[in-house]
């Protein structure tokens, strides 16, 4: 896996986001742990009780969405979390790919939106 950048959007202005029609998970400011991160995303997106709080169920989650109305869902965050660089690379690896296994047509799409200051660290951790 790679993370790609381009999946991700910087400004989240730039997009309408309808509150009545989108299922937004807003991530907050301060997450230093993989299982804050964890804790976070769960709540939000309301993943099912099988989610196995590990990387491969968060990637499992993020492609499915079978138990979501919406058919669009927004991971925003506040900033990025703080997490160790090896998991940080990890988390932003999960949601660029599951970002772009969704294709147009079917039956969810997801955005995942980071603050426009954090384009230059997440470019950075791409080129790694």
């Amino acid at each position: 896996m790679t993370v790609i950048p381009s999946a991700f959007l910087f400004e989240a202005k730039s997009i309408h986001i309808d509150p009545d029609k989108d299922l937004i998970a807003r991530i907050p400011a301060g997450l230093t742990n993989r299982d804050a991160l964890f804790e976070a995303l769960q709540k939000r997106l309301r993943f099912p009780s099988y989610f196995g709080n590990n990387w491969d169920a968060l990637s499992d989650c993020l492609t499915d969405f079978s138990w979501v109305n919406e058919k669009r869902i927004v991971i925003k965050h506040d900033d990025l979390p703080r997490l160790e660089a090896g998991q940080l690379r990890m988390y932003l690896e999960i949601c660029s790919d599951s970002v772009l296994d969704w294709k147009p047509g079917d039956e969810h799409e997801l955005l995942v939106v980071f603050p426009q200051e954090f384009r230059g660290k997440i470019d950075q951790i791409s080129s790694v």
